[in-house]
Formats: structure tokens, C-alpha cells, sequence
């Protein structure tokens, strides 16, 4: 069992730990100096496993060299122990059935130990007892190291495959989570067309209802023109009067006067009346030098009423148009104020607008670098984990 101390982490390890501070800025400092803190361990870290494996290389390498060395003893061995018998042979003098005792139980063990299962000897020979018995024990401590060896072997290959194995799948990580990190952005993008096409949506709807409320308001102007028309109209039927054509050259004071004061539609209804009245009165001088007086009487109070009641028009015009000219400069004026704030609210929407892209934008970028950040965290903290590891294995191997 691991004590909390070696379970605890290397990137948490500091002895003094700064507290949260509100400010974005001491935040990113702090973020920036636990990263370079993470990556000077991570170097120690990658130091300190380099050792490890040079110090693994070394000892396979020497344990090669007592293996080597080994074989050469026991070759040795075998070599003497051969010339042994052939020397104890040779003195007893020829070759009886103690020869064939003496030398089968050396071709046996010679023979055991090409096929790899060394014997100990059974020969009736005495003096073979000894070299026969530390024999089978460099044997089996040849086998144990052999044994060894080729588990060593195979772990280190297992330990091999694991590593590539291991490799695969964090290179398959880092693809999903670009691909993650590529979908996320073109979700963004999505999002971001979306809500622009919207917001032209909202803008081209508001100009709809601003066109239909103008057509509303076109269409109550028409209308109330077409009743001004029919009023004209059936005033001048019940009062007999007509529109005739206006020369230029006939033009007075009173013509100029209302040219100035009225506008265009009443002025030309104006000088149609008095060009009528005009007329009316050449008639009524006319008639007065051929009719007789009572008619030219009748014709004078006439004429005396139509020019009274024209003179009342004119006037009453005249009150109209002045309080139609003081309306339009108020209302001239009140579009005048209305559009410079319609541009001043527009500039407004659209710096909105634009400072609205800017921080998607900003966002989007932080949020990638959050990712990666946290990327690297994760990747730094798997490091740690399996650093710690090791060094717990290394300390059990210690105090073993």
C-alpha cells in the first residue's frame, strides 16, 4: 500500500499554494505558472526515467557477462573433468568393464546437457562423486538464470507491445478529439450563421411592417383626399361654379399673393375660383349695360354675396394654410430629430453587431484554448499517475 504522500501529485506538491483571486489576469498568471511548474516536473520526470532505463541496460548487460562467464566455467569444467577420467582410465590400464562404467556415466551427462536436462553421475568410480555433484549444481544454477532470462525476455516483450499498444490509442485519441474539437467549431460557425440570418430575418420583418404601415397611411391620405375632392366638388355644383384655365398674363396681386402663401393644389384651386369670380363679374358689368335694373340689381346684391363669400374662403384659406405651414415646420422638424436618432441608433446596432462578432470570436478562441489546456493538463496528470507508479515500484524493489 502506497502512503497518501507518494499518492499525492506533483503538480499539486507546492508548499505554499496561492488562494483564488478574483482578477482574470492573476488567474492566467497562476494557470501559466502551474503549466511551467507541470512541464519542469515533466522534464525531471522524463530525466529520471532515462536513468531508470540506462540502469535496466546496464544490468541485462551484466547479467549477459555472468551468463557468458558461467557457460565458459562450466565448458571449462566439462573439459577438465573429461580429461580427468581419460588420465584415470588410462591408469588402470586398458579397457575393462570399469573403463565402461567410468566413461558411460560422462557421456551421459554429456549428453543430458546437450538435450538441456544435466544428471548426476551413477558410476561405481569414487573419485567422481565430488566434480559430479558441484557439476549438477552450476547445471541448475544455469537453468534458474536461463529460466529467468527468457522471462525477462518475454516480459520486456510484453512490456514492448503494451507500449506500442499504448501509443495506437493515444494517437487515436488526439484524432478524435481534433475531429471533436473541428465539429465544435463548425457548430459554432453554424450557430453564429444562424443567428445572423435571424437577426436579418428580424430586420427585414421590421421593414415589412414599416412598409404596410406606410401603405396604411398612404391609403388614409388617399381617401381623405378623395373626400376633399367630392366636398370641392359638391360645393362648387350647389354654388354653381366652375374651373376654367388660368392665363399667366392675367395674373393680379391677389394671384400672387396666394401663389406665395398657398400650395400648389389649393393655390390652383384658389386661382380657379377667382378667375371664376373674375368671370362672373365681366358678366355682371356686362349685363348691368344691357339689362334692365331690376335685374342688374338682383345681379349686383349676387355678385356682392359671391365676393364675400370668396373673400371668407380666401381668408379662411389663408388661416389654413398658415396653421398647415406651422404644422409641417413642427413635424418637419420632429422627422428631422426622429432620423438622426434612427441613424444614431442604427450606428449604434451596428457597433453592437460588430462587437458582438469580436466576442464569439474571442469566445471561440478561448474555448479552444481552454480545450487544449485542459488537453495538456490531462496528458501532464496521466504522466504524474504513471510516474508515481513507477516510483512506487522502484521503492518496493528497494526495500526488497
Amino acid at each position: 500500500m502506497s502512503s497518501p504522500e507518494d499518492n499525492t501529485s506533483y503538480v499539486d506538491a507546492s508548499p505554499n499554494k496561492i488562494p483564488r483571486s478574483t482578477s482574470n489576469s492573476m488567474d492566467k498568471s497562476r494557470s501559466r505558472s502551474y503549466l511551467t511548474k507541470d512541464i519542469s516536473i515533466s522534464i525531471d520526470e522524463g530525466d529520471a526515467l532515462k536513468k531508470i532505463s540506462e540502469e535496466a541496460e546496464e544490468k541485462l548487460q551484466r547479467e549477459k557477462k555472468k551468463t557468458a562467464e558461467a557457460r565458459s566455467y562450466y565448458i571449462q569444467k566439462r573439459v577438465q573433468e573429461q580429461a580427468n577420467y581419460s588420465d584415470e582410465e588410462g591408469e588402470s590400464g586398458g579397457g575393462g568393464d570399469g573403463v565402461t562404467t567410468t566413461s558411460t556415466p560422462i557421456n551421459r551427462r554429456l549428453l543430458d546437457h546437450d538435450t538441456g536436462s544435466p544428471l548426476l553421475s551413477r558410476g561405481p568410480v569414487r573419485s567422481s562423486s565430488r566434480p559430479s555433484s558441484s557439476l549438477g549444481y552450476s547445471d541448475d544454477n544455469l537453468a534458474n538464470g536461463i529460466d529467468k532470462h527468457e522471462k525477462y525476455l518475454e516480459l520486456e516483450s510484453k512490456y514492448k507491445e503494451a507500449l506500442v499498444s499504448q501509443a495506437k490509442l493515444y494517437d487515436e485519441k488526439t484524432a478524435l478529439v481534433y475531429q471533436v474539437e473541428t465539429l465544435k467549431d463548425q457548430l459554432e460557425d453554424s450557430q453564429q450563421t444562424n443567428y445572423q440570418l435571424k437577426q436579418s430575418a428580424q430586420r427585414q420583418q421590421s421593414q415589412i411592417l414599416l412598409s404596410k404601415h406606410t401603405e396604411d397611411s398612404l391609403h388614409g391620405d388617399i381617401d381623405k383626399l378623395r373626400h376633399q375632392i367630392r366636398y370641392r366638388d359638391d360645393f362648387m355644383e350647389t354654388h354653381g361654379l366652375h374651373l376654367p384655365t388660368i392665363e399667366e398674363e392675367d395674373e393680379t396681386e391677389t394671384e400672387k399673393m396666394t401663389i406665395q402663401f398657398f400650395p400648389m393644389e389649393e393655390r390652383d384651386q384658389l386661382l380657379k375660383q377667382i378667375s371664376d369670380l373674375k368671370a362672373e363679374i365681366e358678366d355682371v358689368k356686362t349685363n348691368m349695360v344691357v339689362t334692365p335694373p331690376s335685374d342688374s340689381l338682383l345681379r349686383g346684391e349676387e355678385t356682392k354675396d359671391i365676393v364675400r363669400e370668396s373673400t371668407r374662403l380666401v381668408s379662411e384659406y389663408k388661416n389654413k394654410l398658415q396653421l398647415s405651414d406651422a404644422e409641417n415646420t413642427r413635424l418637419e422638424g420632429t422627422v428631422e430629430r426622429l432620423k438622426g436618432q434612427v441613424v444614431r441608433y442604427k450606428t449604434q446596432l451596428e457597433e453592437m453587431e460588430k462587437r458582438e462578432d469580436e466576442l464569439l470570436k474571442e469566445k471561440r478562441a478561448l474555448s479552444r484554448e481552454a480545450r487544449r489546456l485542459q488537453s495538456t493538463v490531462d496528458d501532464l496528470e496521466s504522466d504524474n499517475e504513471l510516474l508515481k507508479r513507477r516510483v512506487e515500484q522502484m521503492r518496493k524493489k528497494q526495500k526488497d
